[in-house]
């Protein structure tokens, strides 16, 4: 906000200073005195002009005496005791070097010079027919005529058609633009296609801003400040080129009925265009039935522009915009007051921007009327602001391009850190992941094995020894008298006494082999293609291992009153003998019984050959 609060500041600047400038220009503004001496160029001044009216097609003076009249560099008009023709004539002094040189005379754009003549040579002829009627053609662009002085007295004379009253009989005024201007041929030359240029250039410009600012609009779907901005900007840049100095007579050779149309339609466009800005954007401000107003009679001016003669819509166009222009001071006054309501409510550029259009707007109209005496200010000043917003859009470009590579350079570290937690949690995953599934195998008591896992094991090693035609040894152990040892201990010492036994029993495995607890006090162990000897010496250094801890066990019906368990062990050579794995586990099992009903404290071991 302080940036746009700054160039609030410089465009509010430079709009103050051009509006004195050219303040400056209406007041002091002084006819210049028609003297070649030093000068590239002289207009030839408004005042000293002789009128003589003409009576006939034929340019025949009429016997009413000349008389001496002033002209405004902006009309030419059919005099009184005239009703179709009139003659303006001045005597210039040019210095004696230039008498026999050529020169070249500028008139501005003009729609009635029938025409232009220099000490009697007639130098251009607008129209092809002296006769003032409708089928008349008559050329609204301006003229670069070339003459050779030789004299030093210019006696410069144009002779004026009426074509209009005929049909409408009503006074009409011809819009000069400028002063007729004399200059050396070569400087003329260059003065013409000067104005072209800048013209086309500035419209061009102007032209090519609007696309884009209509097209980054849509694109990027940003607010319609930059639609009404982009639209306003072509709009304004083909009005250019039907005004003055006609650029499209460069190009096309339009009747100048039409191109008038043209221009007055799109100068309609473009007040409807501002009036719908100012309505968006002071939405919250502007009054609705102001806003209906002014689209009704833009809509009335419109119909009448397409389906009316020149002569009466540029005079409904007087009128219509008149009102309309009552819109700039409702505008100005809506700034004002937002201003001093609140001041954050829009960026003050945006209301200087306004105050520089509804300016440039309302100086051509007043220019344009011949009100005032400067020059069309409205391509230069939308240019000015177009300049304004590329700067706007160029900091806010800048602005958003520095956070995006901000937020690259973040996201990438982002990622990178990214990258490494999610390497870290992966592996905190894997081993997590190990962690549960090792906690959904192990017995939480003794970790060992649980059943679950244990009778997966025991069908892969009963397949693998199927496969392999290996041999497949199995024990089955218990505490002896194991509930009496709970019934005098209680269960939490019944629940250490298991986990005592069960690293006795891991202590005298190979590594190979594999432990796991069947059910409270009962444990399997499995050997992996053992013969059937070795099988026999595992099962009974458990046996012995076990007795020889000497755990106290009171509570035995029998001595030794100590821990004992009861092994029933099996070693399979042809496990294809058994339709599965539970088999050779229930042989285990009924082993095992044997070794109590023995008397306990002893294995019970059986070989299959």
């Amino acid at each position: 906000m302080g940036m746009d609060v700054g160039l609030g500041q410089w465009l509010k600047k430079f709009a103050l200073s051009i509006i004195l400038i050219l303040c400056c220009q209406i007041v002091f503004a002084k006819p210049q005195i028609a003297n070649l001496d030093e000068q590239v160029q002289v207009e030839i001044g408004d005042y000293g002009w002789l009128y003589q009216p003409t009576t006939s097609a034929l340019y025949e003076k009429s016997s009413i005496q000349p008389t001496l009249t002033n002209i405004t560099a902006f009309s030419l008009a059919i005099q009184p005791h005239s009703k179709y023709f009139s003659t303006y004539s001045k005597k210039i002094a040019i210095p004696e070097n230039l008498v026999g040189k050529w020169l070249s005379i500028f008139i501005p754009y003009q729609n009635s010079i029938s025409k232009v003549s220099i000490n009697g040579t007639p130098l251009v002829r607008v129209i092809q027919n002296d006769k003032p009627t409708a089928e008349n053609e008559y050329s609204i662009s301006p003229r670069l005529i070339f003459f050779q002085a030789d004299d030093k007295i210019l006696n410069i004379e144009i002779e004026l058609i009426d074509n209009l009253n005929t049909k409408y009989e009503q006074n009409v005024s011809y819009d000069l633009g400028q002063s007729i201007v004399i200059l050396k041929a070569k400087d003329g030359y260059q003065k013409q296609y000067r104005d072209f240029l800048i013209r086309t250039l500035l419209a061009g410009g102007i032209l090519i801003f609007g696309i884009f600012t209509t097209l980054f609009a849509y694109y990027l779907n940003r607010q319609t400040y930059y639609y009404f901005i982009g639209i306003l900007s072509i709009v304004v840049a083909l009005r250019s080129s039907f005004a003055t100095p006609y650029i499209y007579t460069l190009v096309y050779d339009i009747d100048w009925q039409f191109a008038v149309r043209i221009e007055f339609i799109l100068c309609v466009l473009m007040a409807a265009i501002f009036i719908n800005y100012l309505k968006d954007l002071y939405a919250k401000y502007f009054s609705k039935k102001i806003y209906i107003l002014a689209v009704v009679l833009l809509m009335i001016l419109m119909l009448v522009i397409i389906f009316t003669p020149p002569v009466i819509f540029q005079r409904v166009f007087l009128y219509v915009i008149s009102i309309l222009f009552l819109m700039t001071l409702y505008s100005f006054y809506i700034g004002i007051k937002i201003l001093r309501e609140d001041r954050n409510a829009y960026p003050v550029s945006y209301l200087w921007g306004i105050c520089v259009v509804d300016f440039a707007f309302l100086h051509d109209f007043f220019l344009y009327y011949q009100v005032i005496r400067t020059i069309d200010i409205t391509l230069a000043l939308v240019a000015v602001y177009i300049l304004y917003v590329v700067f706007t859009m160029s900091i806010l470009f800048a602005r958003q391009v520095g956070n995006i590579e901000r937020l690259n350079k973040n996201l990438a570290e982002a990622n990178t850190h990214l990258d490494e937690k999610v390497e870290q949690r992966t592996e905190q995953l894997i081993q997590l992941n190990q962690r549960l599934e090792r906690q959904s195998k192990i017995d939480a008591l003794t970790g060992v094995y649980n059943r679950g896992y244990l009778n997966k094991k025991l069908e892969e090693q009963y397949i693998q020894a199927v496969v392999q035609t290996e041999k497949m040894s199995l024990m089955m152990l218990d505490i002896d008298f194991f509930k009496k040892y709970n019934d005098y201990y209680g269960h939490l010492q019944g629940d250490e006494l298991i986990k005592t036994i069960a690293q006795a029993i891991i202590k005298n495995i190979p590594d190979s082999a594999f432990l796991g607890r069947y059910g409270g006090e009962e444990f399997v162990v499995i050997l992996n293609n053992t013969h059937a000897e070795e099988c026999r010496q595992i099962a009974q250094r458990i046996c012995w291992q076990v007795e020889n801890l000497a755990l106290e066990h009171l509570g035995r019906p029998n001595d030794p009153q100590i821990v004992t368990i009861s092994l029933g062990a099996v070693s399979i050579y042809n496990v294809k003998r058994y339709q599965n794995v539970f088999e050779i586990l229930q042989l285990a099992d009924t082993l095992l019984y044997q070794a109590k009903a023995n008397g306990r404290n002893q294995i019970s071991f059986w070989k299959d050959i």
